[in-house]
């Protein structure tokens, strides 16, 4: 193999989860902006469903808000998903098969690319969770702008608040993805030669989302209202403070806030995540064996 074919070899997990990963972000978007604005509300009489957050959000906004900063994650989820397969792929191997690891060693991997990710997601997921929220739109111009205000405002921590929370999320979340999606893959390739159907990688890759977001809804709850904290002024503490004063206000059932539209968001939104990645690894190795 000349080493044009071993470079995009070497690069096809990158390259594959970058285009997975933009893939996903058109089909999930809007869903992830009402989750956002679910988690953010502190009203404990009305309890803001998907429907009335939406209804709400259209009537005063418009259908703008459901995309507001969308251009950003388009590009970061990009990044984010090249970095995460990309480590994901080299610790596994890169020309791989889910025969010849078990799930200790996939969960290991997910976790170790998700660790490592988290900390690159953390400025990203600060400045969309600022964006999406209801004052997004009059405290800043669009991502970089918002960015630049948070900098200058705190400096590097003030663009990493949240960071061991958004380490603590990813770290479970994607072993879980990872290991529910390759053993659901695995187990219903047996029995056949022939690479999976279509609809079968995509009800794996949605299932998979599914799951690990389901599990992982409380730790996003209090990541979401750490980031979109007043940094000045902070009403929160920390990780626990902030799981606790939230339950004594609103109850229990504001850990799961979100849930459903999670829920919902994350089928269809894993599906081509992972269908897209694995397609395009694919094709990326076989040109580089071929050629």
């Amino acid at each position: 193999m000349e080493k044009p074919e071993r470079m995009l070899v070497f690069w096809s997990d990158f390259i594959a989860g970058c285009v997975g990963g933009s893939a996903g972000i058109f089909v999930g978007y809007p869903l992830d902006t009402i989750k956002v604005r679910q988690q953010t509300c502190h009203s404990f009489v009305l309890r803001p469903t998907i429907l009335l957050t939406a209804t709400d959000t259209f009537a005063k906004e418009g259908t703008k808000a459901f995309f507001r900063g969308m251009a950003f994650p388009l590009y970061s989820e990009g990044f984010r998903s090249s970095l995460f397969f990309g480590l994901y792929g080299k610790l596994l191997g890169t020309e791989r098969s889910t025969r010849d690891h078990s799930c200790l060693s996939i969960a290991v991997a997910a976790g170790v690319a998700g660790g490592i990710q988290g900390v690159a997601a953390t400025p990203i997921e600060l400045v969309k969770v600022n964006l999406q929220s209801p004052n997004g739109s009059s405290l800043y111009r669009g991502p970089v702008d918002c960015l630049q205000k948070l900098y200058a405002a705190h400096g590097t921590r003030g663009i990493f608040r949240g960071l061991n929370v958004t380490v603590l999320r990813e770290v479970p979340s994607l072993s879980i993805y990872m290991v529910t999606y390759e053993c659901l893959c695995h187990y219903m390739r047996i029995g056949t030669r022939d690479n999976l159907s279509l609809p079968a990688e995509l009800l794996a890759g949605g299932l998979a989302g599914v799951l690990s977001w389901s599990i992982n809804i409380p730790v996003d709850v209090v990541k979401t209202r750490l980031q979109s904290d007043n940094p000045s002024s902070p009403k929160y503490s920390g990780i626990l403070d902030c799981a606790r004063k939230s339950c004594r206000e609103e109850g229990f059932r504001v850990l799961f806030r979100g849930l459903t539209a999670t829920c919902v968001r994350a089928f269809p939104t894993n599906a081509v995540t992972l269908v897209v990645y694995s397609k395009c690894l694919r094709l990326l190795q076989d040109q580089g064996r071929d050629d």
